[in-house]
């Protein structure tokens, strides 16, 4: 088989229309060996994190390390099986003959090469979007809590208003806030609903699942709704969405190759009535400085349009969330690391620090103090009093109670939403109404327990700085509205009121003021507060709109234990420092509520700057914990993905007692579907349609042994853009030009874009309606100008429109009810074709014997985020007996197949 030149070109501008309806630009796809440099192809990792290898991924490495390229059987041409014609170049043979290796590529810039500065400067900048970012929502809520606050107090100081009229229009802004907040989460993307956080665990820890980061509707969505839904006084936070907003940027700027390309491609095709001379066009359509610059940029941040650097990208989006939220740089790379990852490389935590200093970073210029880069800022306590040993059963007891509150949250959590949402419809507009209406409720107590608790007679108290004039109790000294000001609400004049502060003024100066001295509050405001918001954040979690516990939950515990804190200094001991319990009551809640230790310990060391409150953090953590998980077996996070029924496996599972169950005892029963290293395209076609599989073994149809595993979309997307021979009985006759082999083996632009295939490539795609119903849809448009001559096939559950297109056009990518890609429209003249199967599977993929123990099945899903287990044995040892997914392992599958 003969090189390519360099010179050579690859592909002819006809096959460029096909590349570009399989939504690929040319030099994203352009094979390795016909680049400038020599570097090699990328392994890429699918959902499941494993480094898959196969026959393009292979033969990359041999390119790069000039060894001879594989023929078809696998072995390598040279080696004295290439036959009589077999040809090598002359470096290829030298590497065969002499044993020659060449030199490893140097390092450039300061010791990195130049895809690793990349993968650098695209953490850093996940870090700094993520920051400006939080600083919209931080200052766009602030304004409009501010505006509406300065509002509703005017109204109440003015006489010629009544109450109920101020309460009308207090309830009716935040009523509206709450319903479009809503209805952009119901009526346009549901996804955005809640905080993200259990979608971005379950996808770090190799769940696909419905949950698309890089959409632009649901980027737009959890913003505003956020931003509108926190405006609305409800007990929510940002923090939560936050975290899932990072992650969007993360998986976002691992797509900016795709963006480059179509922008490239619009720049070729733009010609504007100005730029129509032949000068402008060679600089626009021709080889510009321009244009190679965008087409070498496309090319080398394709390398990171893999779900491997997609995963570490959304890590590091999240974990700038997290501690731009608190910050806490150090605390959120310890929150990604216990909490929400399971996969966790070395190399990914100095990346992670960097970009969480930048986000954190961010914040602090927008305040102008290097010393308050958060959101949530937890104050700057005077120096803590040395903790006493006397004082360790005060924090025992604070851990119980926060494990008590949190544990008991959980459950209402999870008893609420079980039986509330199992009385809604559904799907369709019916299940719609009933989301919004549960949110106008839950905004109409809210706005009436916020309003009128406040009217309470020892609510009211001497203003401490003696002041009498209206003027101070709404604004500051230059009269302007400021949310840290104290409000008079219903107090008489001269007074104020402790509880407006928190009901209507800025909630996070609110929890710094808390934790900063809690004396300076009556013990039983603090107590109201808590018991108040911790009743509404129960009934407010869950509901549809984008929202976060983090900022009530701070609340919360800072109100509790700042109560605790006065009373146990004015019952047991006056040297006890009520700021001190105040701290230990946020970790309390946060441990009891979502099971976080270290990260929690921590948040409250970086965010205090006070050391010594690490070792009471500690005990008090550990209980919280303990206890809660008494009351309910999983935090708030993991509650979530229950109730959307999501197949996360834990990792701190009791997996000895699953040492005496074997892989066959839980495996699929039933024939398995398989696939052979080269399958006729119409059996494809009605396997993806009748099939609910996702990942299927490939076997060999003589000797029945497991070969590898291709995925469903590589199968489609491997039809969808014709990537397969007329015949291969004597050799591949008639493949088209696009997919014809360069050097090695399936060198193909084409081919190589396959085997990359990413699995979201068809995210885009909406739902079609059930199989059932498709007899009365109007066929493709594009298919009709075509040809007007269609047949139906019917084959069991398949309705498959077969149609004489044009020869550009192969077939169409649906997505069914199940979330499975189909084929949903083949041209009937490539019914008959071949796929290379064996060319795409994985043929690194994870197996074991079907009398494997559970528990090291087990180990192998959480430990590498893998999606199946392919079940090996039979007579002979290798045929596959079985497969096993996620849905196996799930500790309820084994107990009704077992009773362990």
């Amino acid at each position: 088989m003969q090189s390519v030149a360099e010179d050579e070109p690859l592909i002819s501008d006809g096959d460029l229309a096909a590349l570009a309806q399989c939504g690929q630009h040319y030099d994203s796809v352009r094979p390795s060996h016909a680049r400038r440099t020599s570097s090699g192809g990328t392994l890429v990792s699918s959902l499941d994190f494993e480094r898959i290898v196969n026959q393009y991924s292979i033969q990359a490495v041999r390119d790069q390390w000039l060894l001879p390229p594989l023929s078809e059987d696998g072995s390598a041409v040279g080696s004295g099986r290439e036959g009589e014609n077999g040809e090598i170049s002359r470096s290829r043979r030298k590497s065969s003959v002499r044993g020659y290796r060449p030199k490893p590529k140097g390092k450039h810039l300061l010791g990195y090469t130049g895809r690793t500065a990349t993968r650098w400067f695209l953490s850093a900048l996940a870090g700094l979007l993520t920051g400006l970012i939080s600083i919209v929502i931080v200052q766009v809520s602030g304004f409009l809590v501010g505006w509406r606050s300065q509002n509703v107090q005017s109204l109440i100081l003015d006489p010629a208003y009544s109450d109920a009229y101020v309460f009308t229009i207090y309830m009716s802004l935040n009523l509206a806030g709450a319903l479009l907040a809503s209805w952009l989460c119901v009526g346009w993307v549901p996804q955005a609903t809640g905080s993200g956080i259990s979608a971005v665990k379950a996808y770090l820890n190799g769940i696909r699942g419905n949950q698309k980061f890089t959409r632009l509707p649901l980027f737009i969505v959890k913003v505003v709704g956020n931003i509108l839904a926190v405006s609305s006084s409800l007990a929510i936070g940002q923090e939560g969405p936050l975290i899932h907003i990072g992650a969007m940027v993360g998986s976002s700027l691992s797509k900016i190759s795709g963006i480059l390309s179509k922008f490239l491609q619009s720049v070729q095709r733009w010609n504007p009535e100005c730029c129509r001379s032949a000068l402008m066009r060679a600089h626009i359509n021709g080889p510009s400085l321009i244009q190679k610059a965008l087409t070498w940029t496309t090319t080398e941040l394709s390398h990171f349009a893999t779900d491997a650097e997609r995963r570490d990208l959304v890590s590091i989006g999240a974990s700038v969330g997290f501690a731009a939220s608190f910050g806490a740089p150090v605390g959120g790379l310890l929150f990604i690391l216990d909490d929400i990852s399971c996969y966790f490389s070395r190399n990914l935590l100095l990346r992670i620090l960097v970009a969480n200093a930048i986000g954190t970073l961010c914040l602090a210029f927008q305040h102008g103090d290097l010393g308050n880069y958060s959101v949530i800022n937890l104050g700057h306590s005077g120096p803590l009093v040395t903790n006493a040993i006397e004082e360790i059963p005060l924090y025992i007891f604070i851990g119980v109670m926060g494990g008590i509150l949190g544990g008991t949250f959980v459950a209402s959590f999870l008893w609420l939403r079980r039986n509330i949402t199992s009385r809604f419809p559904p799907r369709g507009k019916g299940r719609a109404k009933y989301q919004l209406l549960e949110v106008a409720i839950v905004s109409v107590v809210t706005s009436l327990l916020l309003f009128y608790l406040p009217s309470f007679a020892w609510a009211c108290k001497s203003n401490p700085d003696g002041s009498t004039t209206s003027l101070r109790d709404i604004a500051n000294a230059n009269g302007e509205f400021d949310a840290t000001a104290r409000h008079r609400f219903f107090c008489p004049e001269g007074e104020i009121n402790e509880l407006a502060n928190f009901h209507f003024g800025s909630r996070i100066e609110a929890i710094k003021r808390i934790l900063t001295d809690p004396s300076q509050f009556m013990t039983q405001t603090l107590l109201s507060v808590g018991i108040l918001f911790y009743v509404l954040m129960t009934i407010t979690f869950g509901i549809a709109i984008p929202s976060g516990i983090f900022t009530p939950t701070v609340l919360i515990g800072a109100s509790l234990g700042g109560a605790a804190g006065n009373f146990f200094q004015e019952t047991i001991d006056p040297e006890i420092t009520p700021s001190t319990f105040a701290l230990l009551g946020v970790a309390a809640l946060l441990a009891g509520i979502q099971r976080s230790t270290i990260s929690v310990a921590v948040i409250l060391v970086e965010g205090t700057g006070q050391i010594k409150v690490l070792t009471p953090a500690i005990i008090v953590v550990v209980i919280a914990r303990y206890v809660a998980s008494l009351i309910t077996k999983d935090g708030v996070f993991e509650a979530v993905m229950v109730l959307k029924k999501v197949p996360y496996l834990e990792q701190n599972v009791n997996k000895r007692r699953y040492d005496a169950i074997e892989v066959g005892d839980i495996m699929w029963e039933g024939p398995v579907v398989s696939v052979s290293p080269r399958e006729q395209v119409h059996r494809l076609v009605t396997l993806l349609a009748t099939s609910g599989h996702n990942g299927f073994p490939v076997i060999d149809p003589q000797t029945k042994k497991f070969l590898g595993l291709v995925r469903r979309d590589q199968i489609a997307a491997l039809i969808e853009c014709g990537v397969f021979d007329k015949s291969f009985v004597g050799g591949v006759e008639e493949t088209p030009a696009w997919a014809r082999p360069q050097t090695g083996v399936d060198k193909s632009p084409l081919m190589r874009w396959a085997y990359h295939i990413n699995d979201d490539r068809y995210d885009y795609i909406r739902r079609q309606t059930p199989v059932q119903k498709e007899r009365k849809k109007a066929p493709p448009k594009r298919a009709i100008k075509a040809s007007p001559r269609f047949s139906l096939i019917s084959s069991r559950n398949l309705k498959l429109a077969v149609f004489s297109a044009l020869p550009t056009e192969f077939a169409s990518v649906a997505q069914n009810d199940e979330g499975l890609v189909y084929i949903s429209w083949l041209n009937s003249d490539y019914a008959k074709h071949w796929v290379n199967i064996g060319a795409v599977m994985n043929r690194g993929v994870y197996v074991v014997t079907e009398f494997c123990p559970v528990s090291k099945a087990y180990q192998l899903f959480t430990s590498l985020g893998l999606r199946y287990l392919v079940v090996l044995g039979g007579e002979t040892g290798g045929e596959v007996v079985g497969v096993l997914s996620r849905a196996n392992l799930l500790p309820e599958y084994i107990k009704e197949r077992t009773g362990v």
